[in-house]
């Protein structure tokens, strides 16, 4: 174990994922056989293939989880293309069979989970055989992240406000992170949390934008039309999909 490896935020996000993927699977079990073939907030995907994609990638992440415990490198995909391949067979199963593959990837996950030891967080996963690899550290906040902004992309009574704002804040950290690079950046103000920080390159002139921390976590997944952000300094600046 190295000694960046955060084991209290570690737990912290096993303990809030918990809570989630309760959530989650509630609302899964009221949505009948129309409202699973219906369109999610996602261009091109209906509701069965953002459950298809959660437990998919559950599986995945179980499985990285666990080849660690043994020793072993497995990757949390074949391939980007075989994961898309298994997004869009199991989205056209009978509901009854995602559904308890969906139960059956959550309850695998967390024992996955549960069984890490300590010094096993420190270690690295490839998302693909030879591609970008990430600390399995990272994999409770990921799995946290799929859980909540998807949950709302399921568009079935959920919404960004139902995010606990611990939630909420933890998503503008890591949603503003992935923006390191923007260029020109702007300086970001949650209005409900008092917190500032810079995001991108910050020039002396940059615009600043506010907003409540659900409501700028939700923009800065590429969500939305930016409803409840204000810019000062300039127009508000346009965000890709997470």
């Amino acid at each position: 174990m190295t000694d960046t490896t955060d084991l209290t935020a570690v737990h912290a996000a096993i303990d809030a994922l918990y809570d989630a993927t309760q959530r989650l699977v509630r609302s899964v079990d009221t949505m009948t056989d129309d409202t699973w073939h219906g369109d999610s907030l996602l261009p091109g995907w209906t509701r069965a293939h953002l459950v298809a994609h959660l437990t998919l990638n559950a599986e995945g992440l179980a499985g990285s989880l666990e080849g660690l415990r043994q020793g072993r490198g497995v990757p949390m995909y074949p391939s980007a293309e075989a994961r898309d391949h298994d997004i869009e067979e199991l989205s056209g199963a009978a509901v009854p069979v995602v559904r308890d593959r969906l139960l059956g990837s959550v309850s695998r996950f967390a024992d996955a989970v549960a069984a890490m030891d300590d010094q096993e967080w420190s270690r690295r996963i490839d998302r693909v055989p030879g591609g970008p690899t990430f600390r399995a550290a990272a994999v409770p906040a990921m799995r946290w992240r799929e859980v909540e902004i998807h949950h709302v992309d399921l568009a079935v009574g959920y919404g960004h406000q139902d995010w606990p704002h611990a939630f909420a804040e933890a998503t503008v950290d890591s949603m503003a992170a992935r923006l390191a690079d923007l260029s020109p950046g702007f300086r970001l103000l949650l209005t409900d949390a008092g917190r500032e920080r810079d995001v991108g390159n910050v020039a002396p002139d940059a615009p600043v934008v506010r907003g409540s921390a659900a409501d700028t976590a939700r923009w800065l997944s590429g969500r939305g039309d930016g409803t409840g952000m204000s810019s000062e300094g300039g127009d508000l600046p346009q965000i890709g999909a997470w």
